[in-house]
Order: C-alpha cells, then sequence, then structure tokens
C-alpha cells in the first residue's frame, strides 16, 4: 500500500529476529525483535497536521520528491540492548553501528545520508536530496537504507525509498518578456520568442530567446564550496561568487545583467574582467564580484566552452542515459550540453554553489 508523503511523514517498519552479540558489555547491541523506523518530525512519530500516514511493510513511496527535500528517519530506542539514557550517534558509533545505502536508480540525487542526534529525543537518519536539480526531465530515485554491524549487514532492518524528482515546468507563451525560474522551476516555450528575461535568481536575469517546444532552465546560487573558499582567501576583494546553472540557455547573443544594490567589478569563468554589474555581460558559468580590479591570472582569451553556463542535464553516476539532443541549441547548431561544472580558471574550480561574503 502506497500513498504520496508530504514533507514529513509516520511510518512503521516491522523489523524480523536478528541478534548481535558485542564483546564488551558498555557497547549498545541491536536486539532485534519487532521494532520500528519512521519518518517524522520527533522520536514520538506524530504525523505533522495535515500530512498523510500510514503503516508500511519494509517501503515507502514519495510521488513527487524536491531539491532540497530532507526525509528524517527516526529509529526506535528500544532496539538496543545496554543502552542508558537517549540513544545518540556517538553510542552508536561506539556500538559499532553505521547506516548504509544500496541505489538501484538516481545516485545523483542523493546528496548525503547520515545519522544525526535530535536534542534529548534519540537519533535519526537525515536523508537529504540535492540542490539544484538541474533538469528539464523527471528522474527516478529507488534506493534502501539498511542498518550494519562492522560494515556487515544486519538482517532485516531495510527500508526502502522511492520518488520521483522534477521541477515545476511553467508554459511561456508569445507576448509573454519575463519569466521567473528562480525556485528551481524550468520554461517551456509555446511558441517562438525573440526576446524574454529570465530571472535565474539572486538578482541576476538572462537575456535570452525561446524556440517553440523547447524547455529552458536557469538557476544562480551562492552556496559555499571549499574551491570558493579558496577564491576568496586568495583574493579578499571578491565579495560575491555566482554559478549559474542552465539549460539550453546557450543562444548567440545571449547576455546577463544584474540587479543588486552595489556596484562590482565582474569576472567570468576563466578570472578575465568583463565589466561591472551596472553593464550588460556575456554569459559565464562563474561571476565573480569584486570591489575594485583585480588580477586573477586570466588568459587574454576571448570566450571559448570554460566561460559557457554550467548546461547540464542530469545523469546518474550508475550509468543512466542522458536523452539525446538534451540540450541542442536552435539556430546555432551547437550542442551546449557541459557533463561537469568543473571550470577552468587560475584554480579548477570543482563548484555547485556559490558564496557571498561581506567584510
Amino acid at each position: 500500500m502506497k500513498k504520496v508523503l508530504s514533507l514529513v511523514l509516520a511510518v512503521v517498519l516491522a523489523f524480523g529476529m536478528c541478534t548481535v552479540a558485542f564483546a564488551a558489555t558498555n557497547k549498545i547491541e541491536y536486539a532485534g525483535g519487532v521494532a520500528s523506523y519512521h519518518i517524522g518530525s520527533s522520536s514520538s512519530g506524530t504525523a505533522v497536521s495535515g500530512n498523510d500516514s500510514y503503516d508500511w511493510s519494509g517501503s515507502i513511496s514519495k510521488e513527487f520528491l524536491e531539491a532540497d527535500e530532507e526525509l528524517k528517519v527516526y529509529i526506535d530506542a528500544s532496539n538496543f540492548n545496554n543502552l542508558t539514557g537517549v540513544l545518540t550517534t556517538s553510542k552508536l558509533s561506539t556500538g559499532n553501528i553505521t547506516v548504509k545505502k544500496k541505489v538501484s536508480k538516481g545516485s545523483d540525487l542523493i546528496n548525503s545520508i547520515e545519522f544525526k542526534n535530535d536534542g534529548t529525543t534519540g537519533v535519526y537518519v537525515k536523508i537529504k536530496l540535492i540542490d539544484p536539480f538541474v533538469s528539464t526531465a523527471e528522474k527516478d530515485l529507488d534506493f534502501t537504507i539498511y542498518l550494519a554491524h562492522k560494515g556487515s549487514k544486519l538482517s532485516d532492518t531495510e527500508l526502502n525509498i522511492t520518488g520521483t524528482m522534477r521541477n515545476e515546468e511553467i508554459e511561456v507563451d508569445e507576448g509573454e518578456d519575463e519569466v521567473n525560474l528562480s525556485e528551481g522551476a524550468y520554461a517551456k516555450a509555446i511558441a517562438y520568442i525573440k526576446s524574454i528575461k529570465v530571472d535565474a535568481g539572486n538578482g541576476l536575469y538572462i537575456n535570452t530567446k525561446f524556440f517553440e517546444d523547447k524547455k529552458y532552465y536557469a538557476k544562480a546560487v551562492q552556496d559555499v564550496s571549499a574551491a570558493d573558499d579558496a577564491i576568496l582567501s586568495q583574493y579578499p576583494e571578491i565579495d560575491t561568487i555566482y554559478t549559474l546553472y542552465s539549460i539550453n540557455m546557450n543562444s548567440a547573443g545571449n547576455t546577463v545583467e544584474f540587479d543588486i544594490d552595489e556596484t562590482y567589478y565582474v569576472y567570468n569563468a576563466d578570472g578575465q574582467y568583463i565589466g561591472t554589474t551596472a553593464d550588460k555581460l556575456p554569459m559565464s558559468s562563474k561571476y565573480y564580484l569584486a570591489t575594485k580590479k583585480i588580477d586573477m591570472g586570466a588568459d587574454a582569451t576571448e570566450g571559448g566552452d570554460d566561460t559557457t553556463p554550467v548546461d547540464v542535464e542530469q545523469g546518474d553516476w550508475g550509468g543512466d542515459d542522458v536523452p539525446a539532443n538534451a540540450n541542442d541549441n536552435p539556430g546555432t547548431g551547437a550542442n551546449g550540453f557541459v557533463n561537469v561544472a568543473v571550470v577552468a580558471g587560475l584554480v579548477a574550480i570543482v563548484a555547485a554553489g556559490a558564496v557571498s561574503r561581506k567584510k
């Protein structure tokens, strides 16, 4: 039996018999027997008002998964012997108990899976999905989490989770001159649109054209990454770093403009100075906004693949196929597909986000 899950749900899993013996008596043991997991807001298992809840037998399904969604799978402390007080991640670690996953579909949709403490109520498995989901198509997710002792699976502790991730579709027809994709939606053009402004979020806009029946995605993010930290440390004049993800936004003549409070000097993914935030700028996968002009040591070359936006259709690390012609650009004869967001500059930047740092 399956029902659509909302952000927070209550579920119960019946465990089979399994006993694991530990040499040290101060370590918790998995006791086996009838136990439970649930997905909810606390270890009590109470569902949030208005959300569906139901009993299940080892699997749950969610029809619509959202980017950056987080599932909390709580573990019943009664599963463990030799437990004094509240179950914690430290006690699980001392007992050599870990959580593992086996992914059948959509491994690239999972950001992280880990044990987390929840104050005084116990431990949950935190499952965090990716953000942004750079796609104009649906993608299935099918994976199982289970408990393990010293790397070996504890019998009958599986929880299978399935669902479909997709972004919202916004239809755009002739006569419209602006579309907001800042929340991760994509646009589907009903007709040819010669000029349209795309809100990619965080004050970044793309001036482009839409071709009939094509789908378009754009999102500008400012999330911190280790690579961004390295750039900021090397160039303290840089105040903000944008990463621009897009699909089918590489038509000839496209420009970017900023609508932000301050004026900055702007450098592209290759570290080349391209103007200020008051100008219309060429497309790039990265924008470094500096308070004064700097020398990032970039080659004095114009254009090139390294400065095109991170224009991707999500694939699967396990080998799922990307649809043919997923990123053709009518009118240019070019294919703007970039499989991995690796931008060459003074420093190799492997980034999925960008950081804004105010002095």
